[in-house]
């Protein structure tokens, strides 16, 4: 994956900007980049437009994004912390209650559903 720096004098200058980047697939927002990203450069908005001709818009609420970036890195963090102990359970091992796959849907989709949940958020779809 490419991941775009911005240097400090850059990332002072995107508070209350919108922000429009591109999936190469058909995904979500990633929960450790964009919307992390997002919270922590006090985006107004940040898009993903997909290969699909469809883009992905989460605006920050009038009231801010309802948690500091501190904040949503510890809920990412307890959401990682719960799959991974059902998914690397002795439970799971000798059941397999959770496949690979559903393991990595849940880490490249369900986090997101379920971060952005706590947060009140939702994220809105739109045909380009």
């Amino acid at each position: 994956m490419g991941d775009i720096v911005f240097s400090e004098s850059e990332k002072m200058l995107l508070e209350n900007s919108y922000v429009t980047h591109n999936h190469t697939i058909v995904s979500t927002f990633s929960y450790n980049g964009d919307i992390t990203f997002a919270v922590a450069n006090n985006l107004a908005q940040i898009r993903v437009a997909l290969p699909n001709n469809y883009v992905l818009l989460l605006k920050r609420p009038d009231n801010g994004w309802g948690a500091s970036i501190g904040e949503v890195e510890k809920i990412m963090f307890d959401l990682e912390g719960e799959i991974n102990a059902k998914f690397f359970s002795y439970e799971n091992y000798l059941n397999q209650t959770m496949t690979q796959r559903e393991y990595d849907t849940y880490m490249n989709e369900g986090l997101v559903i379920d971060l952005l949940a706590k947060l009140g958020l939702t994220i809105q779809k739109e045909k380009l």
